[in-house]
């Protein structure tokens, strides 16, 4: 019997690894696919404008293109597919984040090739010019995956490894928690906290009165916001 539930939970744990790694691949493909519509179709309209769609004749014009699509179109659309895995799956993430970027480059070259032949922009000589090598989006969408996968669980990997969480200066903590309420940014939470209110607490029992002469705010302003301050404590 307890053999049994361990094979269910372990069938469970892999579909669900399997529906996730193909969702993130499908994150990238479809991300990988309309930006790289817009890009080629932006680029021959700039060339049409400037009358140069000439430049195609020069090998380091298309080098450069190959550039632009790799950092405009394969390394946004993997990190696109690495947020969504590195949302879902939290284990294993140096090998989970190889798939996604893996299965969707290699639909993506497929869809171009076998059903759009690469006319997908409606133009242009720059889709049959500028022939991207298969490494390409690979190497590309797997540098973006592991971007986005790691941004997703960094806070939690830098725990597990047992760093210490980045501690801001005791001011900036201040500021920052006086600007939760509606109304304060940070040039009125330093005049705030100049003034002796550090925290939320301290606006709620200031007098507006008070703290209108010391600070220079409105004293109408300042009723407001001690008011959403009492309402932010509760």
């Amino acid at each position: 019997m307890g053999n049994m539930k361990i094979m269910k939970e372990s069938r469970e744990q892999i579909l669900r690894l399997a529906l996730h790694i193909a969702l993130g691949s499908t994150v990238y493909f479809l991300t990988a696919l309309l930006l790289r519509t817009f890009l080629f179709r932006g680029l021959y309209i700039l060339f049409e404008y400037f009358n140069c769609v000439g430049v195609g004749a020069f090998n380091e014009a298309l080098l450069a293109i190959t550039l632009i699509t790799l950092g405009a179109v394969y390394i946004p659309s993997g990190f696109c597919g690495g947020l969504y895995t590195g949302h879902k799956l939290k284990e294993n993430l140096k090998v989970i984040l190889i798939f996604p970027a893996i299965v969707g480059s290699v639909i993506l070259l497929i869809i171009l090739n076998v059903f759009f032949g690469y006319i997908i922009t409606y133009q242009s000589w720059i889709e049959y010019e500028v022939n991207i090598p298969v490494f390409m989006p690979v190497l590309g969408s797997m540098v973006g995956a592991y971007l986005g996968g790691y941004t997703m669980n960094w806070k939690r990997l830098m725990i597990e490894r047992g760093a210490k969480p980045l501690e801001l200066p005791e001011e900036i903590e201040e500021t920052l928690e006086l600007t939760k309420i509606r109304g304060i940014g940070p040039r009125r939470a330093e005049k705030l906290r100049a003034a002796g209110v550090k925290t939320i607490k301290d606006l709620a029992e200031s007098s507006a009165e008070k703290l209108s002469v010391e600070t220079g705010i409105p004293e109408k302003t300042l009723i407001e916001l001690i008011k959403r301050a009492k309402e932010h404590l509760g």
